[in-house]
């Protein structure tokens, strides 16, 4: 049943609820096609949702893809505590021309823990930190299926953790060129079983606590794939982008579409990122 809100201005807002039981709702888009688009953290399901009638259908299922447990469903005393990762599913970003011959649909995952094995919580001695993997994946959608399907891996080394992962993505235009942004967070660094982890924010080399950016699509200047690479600010050529990062000191990650950071990540599609030979 809608309910009318009164904004401080005294703007009226209607409000209705179009979804439940959604497990942790992390990313939600409005997408070209007139539906909510939405990622699970916990559930690893990407949904479309018919804002209109509320009808939810559930357009990708990426559980198998996570190579750990529900570490928030089991007892600590059978998993001896491990955490679950802030996020699971995070980021979700559409290609501006999803209807119209480009049908990408951009996700940010973790699926992997080094401390799966391990005993105990699974974090690295002397508040080491606990160490997860994210992916970063292109999809394609299928309007007549309603699926994605066709991934390919844009990058599966993203360093994560139970902490500040941020992970969330962004499509954006700049100087006439799309562009799509990353963020990752500074991995609860400094903090809790993280406290003897060495926090990056300042720092322009590691992907830690930056905004990274590359090309929807390749340009004559992509050099072949090498063990590294930097993602330069797209403002600034490629060839005159200093050694150092834009957006340090980024906590939690939150996207700053106008700042990039050199990575640490090899690359697995040469399609998409803009790189250089690291230095």
């Amino acid at each position: 049943m809608a309910q009318t809100t009164t904004g401080p201005l005294g703007e009226q807002f209607t409000r209705r609820v179009l979804a439940e039981k959604l497990s942790d709702p992390w990313e939600v888009t409005y997408g070209p096609d007139n539906f909510l688009w939405i990622t699970e953290a916990r559930g690893y399901r990407v949904s479309r949702l018919n804002p209109a009638t509320g009808a939810r259908q559930v357009v990708l299922d990426l559980s198998k893809n996570r190579e750990f447990p529900r570490y928030d469903k089991i007892p600590d005393s059978v998993d001896g505590g491990k955490p679950w990762p802030q996020g699971g599913l995070m980021g979700l970003a559409l290609h501006p021309q999803l209807l119209t011959g480009k049908p990408y649909v951009y996700l940010s995952y973790i699926y992997r823990y080094a401390g799966a094995d391990q005993p105990g919580n699974g974090s690295a001695p002397n508040y080491g930190g606990h160490f997860f993997t994210a992916r970063l994946v292109r999809y394609e959608y299928d309007a007549r299926a309603q699926t994605l399907s066709r991934p390919l891996v844009l990058c599966d080394t993203i360093p994560a953790s139970n902490d500040h992962n941020a992970g969330r993505l962004l499509i954006a235009p700049v100087a006439g060129r799309d562009y799509l942004f990353y963020s990752v967070g500074d991995l609860g660094a400094g903090q809790f079983e993280n406290g003897g982890r060495p926090n990056h924010a300042q720092s322009p080399l590691p992907t830690r606590a930056k905004c990274c950016a590359s090309t929807l699509s390749p340009t004559p200047t992509t050099p072949p794939p090498t063990s590294g690479f930097r993602m330069t600010t797209p403002s600034i050529p490629a060839s005159k982008a200093p050694s150092g990062a834009w957006a340090t000191a980024t906590p939690r990650g939150w996207p700053t579409p106008w700042w990039a950071a050199r990575g640490g990540c090899t690359p697995r599609s040469t399609e998409h990122f803009r790189m250089m030979k690291s230095t």
